[in-house]
């Protein structure tokens, strides 16, 4: 099991369970809050974000046509794939959405980032879920916010691991 230092103190992640599960659940919670408040403010601010819907369906709508072609209709199967690679390529080359998606990307990142340095949510968390003595953790340390992101990004990918095993 992986070791993360802090400040000459060994601390590791508790075992992946239904109790971590939940942990896990509230974290993301309060992320989907950041997430959702934040596209309500970009579809307000950009119409934009009404072209990227329709692109979307789009999309979708090409995708679920091609997952329920039936086998042998080897021309159609060519034709909606054409229609799709085109409707990608254009969506691709639009100024427009290369501009909406770095703003929902930096948005995205700007929620992790509030996400692990909310004092009220991140504190209870790391103290739940690792194994050591987490009163020694100096949450006004300048090093805290790497510790706390390393062992953020480690437990969800140990618990899509665990999920997959």
């Amino acid at each position: 099991m992986k070791a993360y230092k802090y400040k000459d103190k060994e601390f590791t992640l508790k075992p992946y369970c239904l109790d971590m599960m939940n942990k896990q659940g509230k974290l993301l919670k309060e992320y989907e809050k950041l997430r959702a408040k934040e596209e309500l403010e970009l579809r307000r601010d950009f119409p934009e974000y009404s072209i990227k819907d329709e692109y979307d369906k789009s999309i979708e709508r090409y995708n679920q046509a091609l997952d329920t072609l039936p086998g042998g209709q080897d021309e159609e199967r060519k034709r909606l794939e054409g229609l799709l690679e085109k409707k990608l390529e254009e969506y691709e080359n639009d100024g427009r959405m290369k501009v909406l998606d770095k703003l929902i990307k930096d948005s995205e990142n700007a929620n992790l980032v509030l996400l692990i340095t909310d004092m009220k949510i991140v504190k209870p968390f790391i103290e739940d879920v690792l194994n050591g003595d987490t009163s020694s953790i100096d949450w006004t340390d300048e090093n805290v916010a790497k510790f706390v992101g390393e062992v953020i990004m480690d437990f969800f990918t140990l618990s899509q691991t665990s999920k997959e095993g």
